[in-house]
């Protein structure tokens, strides 16, 4: 199998002006951007650690209401925030109930800057709805975390990946974009009973969507075409479900499973690729199922 590199810009197109409720600004080399039709008013990074970090409402804590209840969510929304100091929104060993939403974070990537757009630690019962994470580290980072979803966000040109899931369970991604100049799409490491449902997770450096050590999976009517190197890849990866995704046109296979058994491929498209439209090394017990790998350059 041939893995072909390209180069990732090193930035993305369409600058916007923010508008503001304060006078407050970026460092003078930050961008001023936000998404066409969304006003914003410019927050430092939000750290909360534990049920009592959630205050509000509270300027301090980015909550602009609630009470952490199920019928009245504690909600941080509308913030522009520059993560190039520390995690654009931090949350940390919670159980309350809580929505981060329509909130823009960038800056995580700067040069010698390692931060987060949103980070999630040992965290449930969180939603994180319609932000948008552009040019960190990684865009949305869940780790020891379950019970949380994660949908319509906007992934664009993190260093690593759109969205990053390490050792969580019960996460469920619906409608994230995260394709366009990151390094990976979504990468799960270690997560298992996730459900990956209508992500688009196109034109990234490397792979689209990457599953390691990831088990009983659903993974549905994803796109993920267009990739420097593969669409869909899974090692080490077993009982996952993958059904009516679109793995097309990427510059080395469609999809590929490495050591991985017991997975199910059914009514996938898997064709246009670089090299193979599906790739299976050293697995057994996969079942494929009406899967359409045609005019790839090297077959199935």
């Amino acid at each position: 199998m041939i893995l072909i590199a390209v180069l990732i810009p090193s930035a993305i197109t369409g600058l916007i002006v923010r508008i503001a409720d304060n006078k407050e600004s970026h460092p003078p080399e930050s961008p001023v951007r936000t998404p066409a039709g969304m006003a914003y008013t410019t927050h430092s990074p939000i750290l909360i650690v534990g049920n009592v970090g959630f205050t509000g409402p509270n300027a301090s804590t980015g909550v602009v209401w609630g009470s952490g209840t199920e019928s009245d969510p504690y909600i941080i929304e509308g913030w522009d925030i520059w993560a190039a100091t520390a995690a654009g929104i931090q949350i940390q060993d919670t159980t309350v109930r809580f929505v981060v939403r329509s909130c823009y974070v960038s800056g995580g990537a700067a040069m010698m800057v390692y931060n987060p757009g949103i980070y999630l630690r040992n965290c449930t019962n969180g939603i994180v709805v319609n932000n948008s994470c552009e040019a960190n580290d990684n865009g949305i980072y869940v780790q020891s975390s379950s019970n949380n979803t994660l949908s319509d966000n906007t992934c664009f040109g993190n260093r690593l990946n759109g969205v990053y899931l390490v050792s969580s369970s019960n996460i469920t991604l619906t409608n994230n974009n995260c394709s366009l100049y990151n390094s990976y799409g979504i990468l799960l490491h270690s997560s298992d009973n996730c459900t990956l449902t209508s992500n688009n997770c196109s034109s990234n450096g490397r792979d689209g969507l990457y599953l390691e050590s990831s088990n009983n999976n659903t993974i549905s009517n994803n796109t993920c075409s267009i990739n420097a190197e593969t669409g869909l890849i899974l090692p080490s990866s077993n009982g996952n479900t993958l059904s009516h995704n679109t793995c097309s046109s990427n510059s080395d296979a469609g999809i590929v499973f490495i050591l991985s058994s017991n997975n199910t491929l059914s009514d996938n498209n898997c064709s246009s690729n670089g090299h193979y439209g599906m790739y299976i090394s050293l697995s057994s017990n996969n079942a494929l199922l009406n899967n359409i790998c045609h005019t790839n350059l090297m077959g199935v």
